[in-house]
């Protein structure tokens, strides 16, 4: 019989809150959200449409669940229930509030916005399966690495008679994929560690947008977007959060949209638009669908939308040739 402690455990590990995503969401009478979801097709093109309940999508179970805290079941995800998921309730819902209800060239967002936007960005960064493989592919060639510079350093330094217990010592030495993944996610919670990421974010220049147009903003299940514009690139290696190239693109509803761009790119005054609100219209379809098709491309499996966008989820895939 399981005990109680393994009852609740929360099974469904959401890579992307679920405060976030009701934002995109319609409450329907019996108090769900339901979304539209656009499923990657397994040959990579195109997506399938579906009409899910929020709570059923954007999880990946046992995610973060790693052999070396099990000792601490959930200990990841109560972290991001406690750091994270309150500043998507009422902390967002003041932002977009007042950035809804501003004038166009307002100033909407102040400081102290921007960084608890920071905070949340970095996380959600961080915390997609993206990243954590990265991390991991990184652990693995650092440790090979030092593992093959010990070797050079006992050869070098150690009697014949030494060496074959230093080097059997030396091979025993391992890291599982679970605990490279967790320093991975230690690095993320770093508060100091976070600030330097934040400091990085404040160092560019905030664009807020609102989209008055019928073409909404869609986002995903990685919808911090990125893109070196330079390279135009959706590596990681070329789009640190300090790379004076790299473009972040984070849409926070189906209207507002979030471009954090490298102020070199703004010409010699980028002060003047730092933190201010830009009405999006029909001028701008070809931007609201640039924003759309990386969401398409840099998402881990699904993308999520209003049930009206779904019903043009194939107008969407097509448009932003999706399927080339």
């Amino acid at each position: 019989m399981e005990d109680s402690a393994q009852k609740q455990i929360t099974r469904k590990q959401h890579i992307v809150p679920q405060s976030y995503l009701r934002r995109f969401a319609t409450l329907t009478e019996n108090g769900n959200y339901q979304i539209g979801v656009g499923i990657r097709k397994k040959d990579g093109h195109g997506f399938s449409a579906a009409t899910q309940s929020v709570k059923n999508v954007g999880y990946i179970k046992d995610f973060y669940e790693f052999d070396c805290r099990k000792d601490i079941p959930n200990y990841w995800e109560n972290y991001f229930a406690e750091v994270i998921e309150p500043f998507c309730g009422t902390e967002l819902s003041n932002i977009i509030r007042k950035i809804e209800s501003s004038q166009n060239t307002a100033v909407v967002l102040s400081h102290e916005d921007k960084c608890n936007l920071s905070v949340f960005i970095c996380h959600q960064i961080f915390r997609s399966p993206q990243a954590l493989e990265k991390a991991l592919q990184i652990g693995q060639k650092s440790i090979a690495e030092s593992k093959r510079k010990a070797q050079i350093y006992f050869n070098e330094s150690f009697s014949p008679f030494l060496q074959p217990f230093l080097l059997d010592a030396l091979n025993r030495a391992n890291f599982t994929n679970d605990e490279i993944k967790d320093v991975a996610m230690q690095s993320m919670s770093n508060v100091s560690k976070q600030e330097e990421r934040i400091d990085a974010l404040l160092n560019k220049t905030w664009l807020v947008y609102e989209n008055q147009t019928q073409l909404q903003f869609i986002t995903s299940d990685n919808p911090v977007c990125r893109r070196n514009c330079v390279t135009n690139s959706f590596s990681f290696e070329e789009n640190t959060l300090k790379d004076s190239n790299s473009i972040i693109l984070f849409p926070l509803s189906p209207t507002i949209l979030i471009e954090i761009t490298p102020s070199h790119l703004l010409g010699s005054q980028p002060q003047k638009y730092d933190g201010r609100k830009f009405l999006l219209g029909q001028n701008d379809l070809s931007f609201i669908a640039g924003t759309d098709t990386l969401q398409m491309l840099q998402c881990h499996r699904q993308i999520f939308m209003s049930l009206n966008t779904l019903q043009h989820l194939d107008e969407l895939s097509k448009a932003s040739k999706i399927n080339d």
